[in-house]
C-alpha cells in the first residue's frame, strides 16, 4: 500500500518465529541489528480485500545505521510517540499509535 508510513516488519518465512522474522525484516529494511523484546500490542485488522494479524514488539537498536536516501534506500524516520500523528499511517496502525500516545515519553531501564 504505497504512500503510507509503516512500522518495520512483514511476512514470516517458513519455520520462522515472529521474533526471528521481525529481526530479519529490520535487518533487511533498515540495515540494522535489533534486539526484539516482548509483544507490546496485538491487532487483527480487516481490509476489504484481506485481513492481517499484526504483532507489535518492543525493540531496541543494537548496531548499524539505516541507509540514507542518497543510497537509494527507502525513506525512514525515528519518531517519538508524540510525532507519529504527523505521519500518514495505514488504518491498521491507528490503534497502536493511540496506545503509544497514551503511554507518554519512552522510558529506559537501568
Amino acid at each position: 500500500m504505497g504512500g503510507y508510513w509503516e512500522f518495520p516488519g512483514g511476512k514470516l518465512e517458513e519455520g520462522e518465529t515472529p521474533e526471528e522474522g521481525l529481526a530479519r525484516e529490520i535487518r533487511e529494511e533498515l540495515s540494522i541489528e535489533a534486539a526484539v523484546g516482548h509483544v507490546f500490542h496485538v491487532k487483527v485488522h480487516a481490509y476489504p480485500e484481506f485481513s492481517v494479524l499484526l504483532l507489535f514488539y518492543r525493540c531496541r537498536p543494537l548496531r548499524g545505521e539505516p541507509p540514507g536516501l542518497e543510497g537509494g534506500g527507502l525513506e525512514y524516520a525515528w519518531a517519538r510517540p508524540g510525532q507519529l500523528q504527523s505521519y500518514n499511517f495505514l488504518p491498521a496502525d491507528e490503534e497502536i499509535i493511540t496506545r503509544l500516545l497514551s503511554e507518554g515519553p519512552a522510558r529506559t531501564r537501568a
